[in-house]
């Protein structure tokens, strides 16, 4: 709650005072804020008067499963995405495979489709996706597979740094390049994380 003070004061003033600083800021900012909770439900925790100072426009985004027709384009794009850090060919996608995409609820939403179009970008060996390649949860095998670039590694050391590298490259992605978020869920000391970064030469920001 007292962070959430300092925002409205924030955002009524348009003045900061920085940590450590000495005197208040001026500023001019817009600020655009998500959700997938009920910030008016007064159990949320959420200040009301700062809630509505935030609910200038407000835009309603459906939930995935309410959006089908989106499922194929986004599936595609998170793909090309994954295929281009791995620097591989992208996937290719039957209707079959769509087909079951979209009958699939999707509870994790789109976080959800990206996580798995990742998976199956680093973990599927072949370029086009089988429907036995989908999770269990979607009528598919869940099978474990090595990419094709990862089998092609000469030593096991090799085959070990690859994939290390494509899923910590993957999870830093997820993060939106958060480096301390992402070794928070990963449950691994930031230092170490930064070591690996620079040992991978992995992307820090989805410009680099």
């Amino acid at each position: 709650l007292a962070a959430q003070a300092k925002v409205l004061r924030a955002l009524e003033d348009s003045r900061i005072e920085r940590v450590g600083g000495q005197g208040a800021i001026d500023v001019d900012v817009r600020v655009v804020a998500a959700t997938n909770r009920e910030l008016q439900d007064e159990k949320s925790g959420f200040r009301q008067d700062l809630f509505f100072r935030l609910n200038v426009i407000a835009i309603q985004l459906p939930p995935l499963r309410d959006r089908s027709s989106d499922i194929a384009a986004l599936f595609h794009h998170f793909l090309g995405v994954a295929a281009s850090e791995l620097k591989q060919e992208p996937k290719q996608v039957g209707d079959e495979v769509i087909s079951r995409l979209t009958r699939y609820p999707w509870p994790g939403n789109v976080r959800e489709l990206r996580n798995i179009a990742e998976r199956l970008a680093i973990i599927v060996p072949h370029i086009e996706l089988k429907t036995s390649d989908l999770p269990p949860g979607m009528g598919g095998q869940g099978q474990v597979h090595a990419s094709a670039e990862f089998l092609e590694a000469p030593t096991f050391q090799e085959f070990k740094a690859a994939s290390e590298a494509a899923y910590l490259q993957s999870r830093l992605r997820e993060n939106e390049y958060n480096v301390s978020r992402t070794a928070e869920r990963l449950e691994m000391q930031r230092s170490n994380l930064y070591k690996k970064i620079q040992r991978y030469g992995l992307k820090t920001s989805a410009g680099t």
